[in-house]
């Protein structure tokens, strides 16, 4: 729905003479299709993605890669608690 059509139909919701207890519905109805819109669409998403499957190259790429990221942060946290202690020491 265009832009424009949405604010006709907003004009058009606002001359109708509702109560506050019609008002009150209609955000219910509405929010209730939103919200299960929104669950589907998630659900969608999810679902994109399980069947999914990696070629053996990607998958083995992506392990190394994850190790070495691992070994990098490892070897850089050693290093500054090492500075840190040595510092310490020479206090």
């Amino acid at each position: 729905m265009t832009t424009l059509a949405i604010y006709k139909l907003w004009s058009f919701l606002q001359s109708l003479p509702l109560t506050a207890s019609n008002e009150r519905w209609l955000a219910e109805r509405l929010l209730e299709s939103a919200n299960a819109k929104s669950v589907t669409t998630v659900k969608k998403q999810e679902n994109a993605w399980a069947n999914y499957q990696l070629s053996p190259e990607i998958l083995k790429m992506t392990l190394k890669n994850r190790k070495q990221v691992s070994d990098a942060i490892d070897d850089s946290l050693y290093e500054s608690l090492e500075e840190k202690y040595n510092f310490m020491f020479l206090l």
